[in-house]
């Protein structure tokens, strides 16, 4: 019966808001009921949620990412710089060769 849950999710929620989505001309789902609801405040207003619920889940990617660097170095690089090179959205920046740009 679980297994049933995210199918059904999908074809009860996913399909209509996604046909709505390309009738309106909306690419995020704030921006969705922002234009659905025809209120700017509504768009800002789940903007600021959505954010702030994902927020956590993007910090734990980039410990992981630190954590991992650091671990496979022997903590020959410490996690804050491979905390840091991993945020600024570079792919292992340290491990490149001197002629290229790093972080």
């Amino acid at each position: 019966m679980v297994a049933l849950g995210v199918p059904l999710t999908f074809w009860l929620i996913g399909a209509p808001a996604r046909r709505m989505a390309v009738r309106l001309d909306a690419v995020t789902p704030a921006e969705l009921y922002s234009r659905r609801f025809d209120s700017t405040a509504v768009g800002i207003l789940l903007f600021v949620v959505f954010t702030a619920y994902t927020l956590p889940y993007m910090v734990t990617a980039v410990k992981g990412a630190a954590v991992t660097l650091s671990g496979v170095t022997g903590g020959q690089i410490p996690q804050w710089p491979a905390a840091f090179c991993r945020y600024c959205g570079r792919s292992w920046p340290l491990w490149q060769p001197p002629w290229r740009s790093a972080c």
